[in-house]
């Protein structure tokens, strides 16, 4: 028995050897390997230096994965926020109204982008709706939510909506790859000023040419997005009124509303029986079992 345990043990021992040297081995090799892999991707990328389109691949690589944290960075602190709202007001005093909406834009560091006013006099007494005026304003967003607060003491607000659109990742996406298509732009310039071949020059010309109508376009995103940003676009339309409509509620309104609140009532109801039945069936199912051989076990001391 004693030899029989002694070598169980001697073999137990030698396993757990093999598994460490095992595990040590594999450990080496893991942290080894990625090692070895960016390094023969800088040989290749040095071995290229003859070439001008793979030596600025290879560098505008490197500057982009350089640029990747500060621009993180930037992205956690600050919002690209694209905010629009459209309004629709009555007043009474049509002319005073629309002279104090476009000398408020002024004010407050904005601009009118378009205006169109249509219609007959109030005086005309021509119909309840005489002059309408439609107007198109960029506000600074500072400032975007104290007009609109201003705008609403001029006349009666009928419609407002206030949307805003999230374009930070794509801003800072776009301006990631204009920065490496400006650094691949400057390699090219060097690589044109150092070379003396015709059919070389010729093909660094085409890739500039390819890259700054990139850069043009990647440019033009960027000022597109920070003049919506830095001005909100407010639509407002202004109708001229005999009187202001006060918001009652009509008879036929009451009746169409309380059936259909009524339905939601009993929709309700109905989910909710539904929820009762379905946590009462598994005790159904056991006391009809339980019934069941109750029964079964009373007969058969009957007939007994």
């Amino acid at each position: 028995m004693k030899r029989k345990f002694k070598s169980i043990s001697v073999i137990l021992m030698s396993m757990i050897i093999i598994s460490f040297a095992a595990a040590g081995c594999g450990a080496k090799k893991s942290s080894t390997s990625p090692e070895s892999k960016p390094t023969m991707d800088v040989s290749k990328g040095n071995s290229g230096l003859s070439d001008g389109t793979t030596v600025t691949s290879n560098e505008t690589s490197k500057s982009v994965t350089n640029t990747k944290a500060p621009l993180n960075a930037s992205l956690e602190g600050q919002g690209k926020i694209i905010r629009n709202g459209i309004i629709q007001m009555e007043t009474l005093g049509f002319d005073v109204a629309v002279k104090q909406i476009l000398s408020k834009t002024t004010s407050m560091g904005g601009y009118v982008q378009s205006s169109n006013v249509s219609g007959t006099n109030i005086e005309a007494k021509l119909s309840e709706q005489s002059r309408r005026g439609v107007f198109i304003l960029r506000i600074p967003k500072s400032k975007f939510d104290s007009f609109i607060l201003d705008i609403g003491n001029l006349g009666s607000i009928t419609s407002q909506q206030i949307s805003a659109e999230d374009v930070t990742s794509q801003y800072f996406d776009t301006q990631a790859h204009l920065k490496s298509l400006t650094i691949q732009e400057e390699r090219l310039l060097e690589l044109l000023k150092k070379t003396g071949k015709l059919e070389d020059i010729i093909v660094l010309e085409k890739e500039l040419s390819s890259v700054r109508y990139e850069i043009e376009g990647l440019t033009g995103s960027l000022k597109k997005w920070d003049n919506l940003i830095d001005f909100c676009t407010l639509n407002i339309e202004v109708i001229e009124v005999h009187k202001i409509k006060e918001n009652s509620v009509s008879f036929a309104d009451k009746i169409v509303d309380g059936f259909i609140s009524s339905v939601n009532s009993l929709v309700d109801f109905g989910k909710c029986f539904v929820v009762i039945i379905s946590i009462f069936i598994p005790y159904l199912v056991v006391l009809s079992i339980i019934f069941l051989i109750i029964r079964y076990i009373y007969k058969y001391i009957k007939k007994s």
